[in-house]
């Protein structure tokens, strides 16, 4: 499972299925738990590529993904996917002249609360972020019965 905000203890996150299954096997027998916790300090970092636009000054779009999973759920859907698609507009836009400057981005560290995306906008400056006239956030697809992607106008 996943936490939506990453705190400063260690936390082991189950499904309330598996919490109810694991309380009825203490309650019901002789059966004992234990946990050992490793904690891990692993790097993590956001992959950007910029397609400079015909004028300097240009306005930036963003496209943006994640490229990092969790244990227990289909990370071809959420979010190799979405990288796949950042991907292939890279490759289609790679010999087009744009009227602005296209950043694509896919970001480390978004499912241990939104890391990488955060780290890269209080990275920018003011006058960077000003720039910036829409971002969209290319997450998830191939997951539920429909897709949309998450436009965010500057």
């Amino acid at each position: 499972m996943v936490l939506a905000t990453q705190p400063e203890f260690p936390v082991l996150s189950i499904s309330g299925d598996a919490g109810e299954e694991i309380e009825q096997l203490l309650a019901e027998s002789d059966v004992q738990g234990s946990i050992k916790l490793a904690l891990e300090d692993l790097l993590s970092g956001n992959v950007i590529a910029e397609k400079k636009g015909a004028n300097p000054g240009d306005d930036v779009v963003v496209l943006g993904g994640h490229y990092d999973s969790v244990s227990g759920i289909a990370g071809a859907n959420d979010n190799a996917l979405g990288t796949a698609v950042l991907l292939a507009i890279a490759w289609k836009l790679a010999s087009v002249d744009l009227p602005f400057t296209l950043r694509i981005v896919p970001f480390g560290s978004e499912e241990l609360g939104l890391q990488g995306s955060q780290y890269y906008v209080h990275s920018l400056t003011g006058r960077e972020l000003e720039k910036i006239k829409v971002m969209l956030n290319f997450d998830a697809f191939g997951s539920g019965s429909g897709s949309s992607v998450l436009a965010v106008a500057n």
